[in-house]
């Protein structure tokens, strides 16, 4: 294994070897592979030194900052991002559980961070003093046990929880993706969330392998209206959340899009069909993947090659299947109907305090509760929300998943999230975003008539035309739609 590791690690390092192409494009300037190489190699003679230790980047998106992640991995350090996404008192909980050996910075950071990390004891270096200086990169001993990253979970559920990934994780997904997607020469990889969501790891990899270029959204504008970045940097690998995909939608819900995108990957919620069809037919994407997997999981885990046919194959569904393991990953769906998946990319278990209760041992296998419901029809699996959206309401079980569904079937209706006003009889709530001026609940409520027993039926629809708040990385963000409503 570590044989494999130190392999996979040389021929990145060879990747870096292409000279005058393209390798990190902006909307200011291009650079090259050769500038690339030689910072990341000035940054690993810095890092080198603290092989096997942590060291925090908080960046924005450069040559710098590309050439720093890939210097730690090449360094085999522990690479963990921090970022100005993430609210202040995130950053210090995730800098106090790490206690890392260094953190580079540039000036997005704040002087409130970086008086709390210097409070630390922790040294703190601007990432263009690494950059001088020079020395060759050589290639340390790499052990598939030797953590790699550490990303954090959302918190959404209490602290944040640290999860280290090892070499012997994550390659498996790298190598897979190399494997699955159609890659041509010349891509140029969309870089379009925060650093610590690790949807990041994906295209940080893969650009370097197939002697692509990233191309990072920097810009609030561009990752508010995608449409202008994706034309101006010629975007032919896209990876998003498909919320993204829905902002170009509901823009131009109608007309064709022009682009250059290639490959679409899309992950981390429910890729609904009136976004897969968008993109076969309005932005004329000739490959689009909807993929599944946890942080904890080594990114994805599940993907399924859309195709126009889906629309009509999955109508009463709604929605995309997260469709079948990537090689090197098991799945069963338990009593309970929760997703648990096993194989070489599920991590050893979450940072020291927190609790690993969701891990569990069956037939010499060590498996891992996904916390997602699912079903299986053919080889095909399919993800049907999170088990915490099951409630019991007026004596029958009820999945808030199940009924955002049925809303969305709705041809006005872009999104919808359910919830349940506790203080008044647990009332069934649904806010949703329409496309329509005109469009009332009752309307959606004939429309769903159908299809919902009356006890799912929601009691109150709030309409809007504008997006549900989303967090940071563009996911829907379920807390923030309640509070809003409360309000």
């Amino acid at each position: 294994m570590s044989c494999a590791i130190s392999q996979f690690y040389t021929t990145l390092l060879l990747a870096l070897d292409r000279g005058d192409k393209p390798a990190v494009v902006t909307r200011e300037e291009v650079f090259t592979y050769a500038q690339l190489r030689h910072t990341t190699g000035n940054i690993h003679s810095h890092l080198k030194r603290l092989s096997g230790q942590i060291v925090v980047t908080y960046t924005g998106k450069t040559l710098e900052s590309y050439a720093a992640v890939l210097a730690a991995l090449l360094s085999n350090v522990t690479w963990v991002p921090l970022s100005a996404a993430q609210p202040l008192h995130r950053n210090r909980h995730i800098v106090s559980s790490i206690k890392p050996a260094l953190l580079l910075y540039d000036s997005t950071i704040s002087s409130d961070l970086l008086e709390f990390v210097k409070r630390k004891d922790i040294q703190a270096t601007h990432i263009l003093e690494t950059t001088v200086g020079g020395g060759e990169l050589t290639l340390p001993r790499f052990e598939p046990d030797d953590v790699a990253y550490i990303m954090f979970t959302s918190g959404s559920s209490g602290q944040p929880k640290g999860v280290p990934m090892t070499h012997a994780n994550y390659i498996p997904f790298i190598r897979n993706m190399l494997q699955l997607l159609p890659f041509g020469d010349n891509e140029v990889f969309s870089d379009f969330h925060d650093w610590a969501f690790d949807i990041s790891i994906f295209y940080l990899l893969c650009f370097p392998f197939v002697g692509g270029a990233i191309a990072p959204a920097d810009d609030k504008a561009d990752r508010l209206i995608p449409l202008d970045y994706i034309d101006t940097l010629g975007i032919t690998v896209w990876s998003s959340v498909p919320s993204a995909i829905g902002l170009i939608q509901r823009l131009r819900p109608s007309e064709e899009v022009d682009n250059k995108i290639r490959i679409m990957f899309l992950c981390g919620e429910p890729l609904p069909l009136s976004i897969v069809k968008y993109c076969f037919t309005n932005m004329n994407v000739p490959a689009v993947y909807n993929f599944y997997g946890l942080t904890e999981t080594g990114v994805e885990n599940f993907y399924h090659e859309c195709s126009p046919d889906d629309f009509d194959r999955f109508v009463n569904r709604g929605y995309a299947p997260i469709g079948i393991p990537l090689p090197g990953n098991k799945a069963k769906i338990d009593k309970n109907d929760e997703l648990c998946l096993a194989g070489e990319q599920l991590m050893r278990g979450y940072l020291e305090g927190a609790k690993n209760s969701r891990f569990f041992e069956e037939g010499g296998i060590r498996w891992f509760r996904t916390g997602d419901r699912a079903e299986r029809q053919g080889s095909l699996f399919w993800c049907r929300g999170r088990l915490d959206t099951q409630v019991k309401i007026r004596g029958y079980r009820v999945d808030l998943k199940d009924i955002e569904v049925n809303i969305c079937q709705h041809a006005d209706i872009d999104e919808a999230v359910c919830f349940i006003d506790e203080d008044k009889q647990q009332r069934i709530i649904a806010a949703v975003v329409s496309k329509e001026e005109d469009i009332d609940a009752n309307m959606i409520l004939a429309s769903i008539k159908d299809r919902l027993p009356d006890y799912m039926r929601p009691d109150q629809i709030i309409v809007s035309k504008k997006s549900l708040p989303r967090n940071e990385n563009g996911k829907l963000d379920r807390n923030a739609v309640i509070e809003n409503w409360r309000k």
